[in-house]
């Protein structure tokens, strides 16, 4: 059985479909994510997940051409409010919620990374649409069009940066030992 995703087209062409996560990740860097839950394994324990409640996502994206290639730059902001974890974890110390922080900057980057991976070497599709960013890059349409931006997309060098913040707490789960 299939689970939601997004079915991903290069012009009219369908090319194939991304999971449920990764339309969240697409939603993100398209700054169209107006909130979700998102489960990230715990940084304080291998068998505990922890509930982040994603209330704002933001990416500022820029494409700049280096040698003939795109360099696509994201900068991209969590805002994240904690609803469930486990007891054990003791996320509520300063010193713990600056590890989670920094726990969730890793996660988001690598699966960020991944879903710019897929869509760009496996899809070769524009879906967030960078294209649009990229085409400031030209002076002239003829030269933009030279370009090829599609057959481009897919040499992209990728350099994604993330600033996670949690900023409230809502439920633990007792310690189910």
């Amino acid at each position: 059985m299939r689970t939601s995703g997004l079915a991903v087209f290069s012009g009219t062409n369908f090319v194939g479909e991304i999971s449920s996560t990764q339309t969240i990740y697409h939603l993100v860097l398209s700054n169209q994510l107006s909130n979700t839950i998102i489960n990230i394994p715990s940084p304080f324990s291998d068998i505990d997940n922890i509930s982040l409640n994603i209330i704002n996502a933001k990416s500022k994206n820029n494409v700049k051409i280096i040698n003939n290639t795109p360099y696509i730059t994201c900068n991209v902001s969590f805002k994240t409010r904690i609803i469930s974890s486990s007891i054990a974890s003791n996320y509520l110390t300063d010193e713990n919620i600056s590890i989670l922080e920094n726990y969730a900057n890793s996660y988001f980057k690598a699966h960020l990374e991944e879903y710019l991976y897929k869509t760009s070497v496996e899809l070769k599709s524009d879906i967030v649409g960078f294209g649009k960013l990229a085409v400031r890059n030209f002076s002239t349409m003829p030269d933009w069009k030279d370009f090829n931006w599609l057959n481009s997309y897919q040499n992209s060098f990728f350099d994604v940066n993330v600033n996670s913040t949690i900023i409230s707490s809502y439920l633990l789960l007792g310690n189910n030992k």
